[in-house]
């Protein structure tokens, strides 16, 4: 017992950890592990080719499918799959052809291989006769949510060793009961992990500085900085951004600290040492990915996404720079590759940049193109997928600091660098066009209900209504309560989650769909059961997904396209995905067929599937 009360906290925190990790857990995975094929929630988008190229780069040692993202997290995500050991396809020359389900050819094109055909290829792997796709994402799901749920504590860890315990398990609480968090923490794709990721090198690389400038030694604190800086980048290249950052709030913290030549030529070196040390992580996180590519392996590769015979007009400007620097890595030997391909991997994220690689954007009854969604879309979503209680600890933390600033202690040096790169991502993300959901400002979030949790923790006894005896304590306690609590409600429905604001989660899809309401097909698993329990023998399916519908709607699916191909005969279902039915609408294909209305509705399959039938 004096053990519990002398580390209550800590043992709170182990306690959370372990409630995010078994709340994620149920909801991807469901409760009928004999029957994984209705259980749970079917694969999503971006995981069919994140599973399927980490399982598939790990066993091969070759980096040709989803070149454009790091590692880290689909490797984390394969090591299961090792022992697993699903068949891979086996690749031939002859010409790629796009194939159909159910497949009878087992075999890949090596042109296809090359030229990152990574969607055909993740479907093949998964949902061919001879593996079992619902066995594969779920030990998949299992290892990066452990992964994540240990990020977690290593944060709470790390904000409590430059803060203190209270505001560390305030920010813990708000970061495990977000929707967002539940979602998105409980599947293989890249933003949860890199956000933690993000929150360790920041807050790791403030602790260098202040020990550096404190005379304090500090080498665990240099090489945790450089690990978890390699790390971030290795989990999502945007990541990068951290460095200038870094760079700059360090230079500006040095000038008003350091006023000897010694320690500026002691941070120079520890830069240049830490340096050393992030190529050296990138370089051996890739090397088990790259381990069998060849020197002209990769050159075939640069020669796809980065042609020399293109005219110079139609090359971005980076092109020749960055295919030479790529082809002179990939003279190396096999860890030299791996940098190489990291490099490649840079210029690919800013072609993905670019205006003509732009995909529709569904918000708020309109289409967006090339042009991107209107600034606000960032600040609506944040606004309308955060749980209503945790906006209010956010208005009640922005009062606090702005009233109490004078007396807080918050001002230091790690609050700083974290704040910095909170508001230089927002803006980052706000201006450029890559809006197709609320991940990509996730490390945002992060960051702020940690920064929160420190100012709310400052003002622990401040009297937030002195008449009713109300304390920022009582109420932050209140609210936290009662945030988990609505979870229960909302179960498992996190991932299409909006909140009262934007008329409730059944609503939500009028604001915004793709990765923030209906990411491929997540309730596909759920269709098949509804399927089965209203005895549908045939369905006519409209749905944005990366996976096989047929696979788990069996002889019962009929593929449909809303507005383009005819109208069934009467008296059919037609089941239409959120993402599906909104673009369609919003871009008025849907005004052929104008019965699919809401008014029609007659059943929903979770949030993101709309049945209707033929009159």
């Amino acid at each position: 017992m004096k053990i519990f009360a002398k580390r209550k906290l800590d043992f709170y925190a182990g306690g959370i950890c372990l409630v995010f990790f078994l709340l994620g857990f149920f909801t991807v995975n469901g409760f009928k592990w004999n029957n994984l094929k209705e259980s749970g929630l079917a694969i999503t988008g971006d995981e069919v080719t994140y599973i399927s190229s980490g399982y598939y780069s790990l066993k091969t040692g070759r980096n040709f499918f989803n070149p454009e993202h790091p590692p880290l997290v689909k490797s984390i995500a394969s090591l299961p799959l090792l022992f697993l050991n699903p068949a891979l396809p086996a690749f031939t020359n002859k010409p790629f052809i796009k194939q159909s389900f159910p497949y009878t050819d087992y075999s890949f094109a090596h042109e296809g291989e090359i030229k990152n055909n990574q969607w055909n290829y993740g479907r093949l792997f998964l949902f061919n006769d001879f593996n079992n796709p619902d066995l594969i994402v779920f030990w998949a799901r299992t290892m990066i949510l452990l992964f994540n749920a240990g990020l977690l504590g290593l944060v709470y860890i790390s904000i409590a060793k430059i803060w203190d315990k209270r505001s560390a398990l305030i920010g813990l609480v708000m970061a495990a009961i977000l929707p967002l968090s539940l979602a998105y923490g409980s599947l293989v794709i890249l933003d949860f992990t890199s956000s933690l990721l993000s929150i360790l090198a920041l807050v790791w690389f403030a602790i260098f500085l202040r020990r550096l400038t404190d005379k304090k030694g500090g080498l665990a604190s240099f090489i945790l900085s450089a690990i978890f800086i390699s790390l971030a980048i290795l989990a999502k290249t945007t990541s990068l951004l951290m460095l200038p950052i870094m760079l700059t709030v360090g230079l500006v913290y040095l000038l008003a600290n350091v006023q000897t030549r010694a320690l500026w030529w002691n941070y120079l070196w520890s830069l240049i040492m830490m340096s050393v040390i992030i190529c050296l992580t990138i370089g051996a996180v890739y090397w088990p990915n790259v381990r069998q590519m060849s020197g002209a392996d990769i050159s075939e590769q640069v020669g796809h996404f980065l042609p020399a015979a293109s005219p110079a007009s139609l090359q971005p400007i980076y092109a020749p720079w960055a295919r030479t620097t790529v082809l002179f890595l990939s003279q190396g030997n096999s860890f030299v590759r791996g940098l190489g391909e990291f490099v490649l991997n840079i210029f690919l994220n800013v072609k993905r940049a670019d205006l003509s690689e732009q995909h529709k954007i569904y918000f708020m009854g309109h289409i967006y193109g090339r042009l991107g969604a209107p600034i606000y879309y960032y600040p609506v979503l944040i606004l309308t997928k955060l749980p209503v209680t945790v906006l209010t600890l956010m208005l009640m933390a922005k009062i606090l600091f702005f009233k109490n600033w004078r007396k807080l202690k918050q001002l230091d040096l790690e609050f700083i660098l974290l704040l910095s790169y909170a508001l230089i991502f927002l803006a980052i993300a706000m201006y450029f066009n890559l809006q197709m959901g609320l991940r990509y400002v996730l490390p945002v979030i992060l960051i702020a209900v940690f920064l929160v949790g420190k100012i709310l923790s400052d003002n622990w006894a401040f009297p937030l209504a002195g008449r009713y005896k109300i304390s920022v304590k009582k109420a932050t306690v209140f609210l936290l309560i009662i945030a988990g609590a609505v979870n229960l409600f909302i179960y498992p429905d996190f991932l299409s989650y909006y909140n009262l604001l934007a008329g409730g989660t059944a609503n939500g899809y009028k604001i915004a769909v793709d990765s923030s309401y209906d990411w491929g097909g997540q309730d596909l698993k759920k269709m098949a059961v509804w399927l089965n329990e209203n005895q549908v023998q045939t369905i006519y399916v409209d749905l944005f997904t990366n996976a096989q519908p047929a696979y788990y709607l069996g002889d019962a699916y009929r593929p449909y396209k809303t507005g383009i191909d005819p109208w069934p005969m009467s008296g059919s279902y037609v089941a239409i995905s959120a993402q599906n039915y909104q673009t369609d609408l919003a871009s008025n294909s849907l005004a052929k067929q104008k019965y699919f209305t809401m008014d029609n509705l007659v059943d929903r399959v979770g949030q993101s599937i709309f049945i209707f039938k033929t009159p």
